[in-house]
């Protein structure tokens, strides 16, 4: 897992917040938070088999390779998936999360593979 910083982590908080619906300041919801951030792209980078860029954003994109263009497209697919994981965590539903989002996993773990491949072709 890449090492947030602590904008970093704000900016994913303040994301996540808006996500939930959460626009109360609380130190506990935060921490909680906080937390399932953390252990949920733990899991995503995991699947992923790469360390994901949560916070790209269109105007932060480097195209210049397949392989970039491969990892933007994971990134996203991180992004979309760490969101629905908080969700599910906070709800204590994280089993429900693995069978509704399996298909998306399945293409993360794929994407991560293609991308594993590509990036060892472009080091020949």
């Amino acid at each position: 897992m890449k090492d947030l910083t602590s904008q970093d982590l704000q900016t994913l908080l303040g994301k996540i917040k808006s996500f939930l619906n959460i626009s109360w300041q609380d130190t506990e919801t935060d921490t909680e938070i906080t937390d399932f951030i953390y252990s949920s792209i733990r899991f995503l980078d995991e699947t992923a088999g790469a360390e994901l860029d949560y916070l790209l954003t269109p105007s932060t994109e480097v195209k210049t390779t397949q392989a970039n263009k491969l990892f933007n497209t994971m990134s996203y697919l991180g992004q979309d998936l760490l969101k629905n994981r908080i969700f599910y965590l906070r709800e204590k539903a994280l089993d429900d999360f693995e069978s509704n989002y399996q298909s998306e996993l399945v293409a993360l773990f794929n994407y991560g593979k293609i991308y594993k491949k590509v990036n060892e072709n472009v080091e020949q």
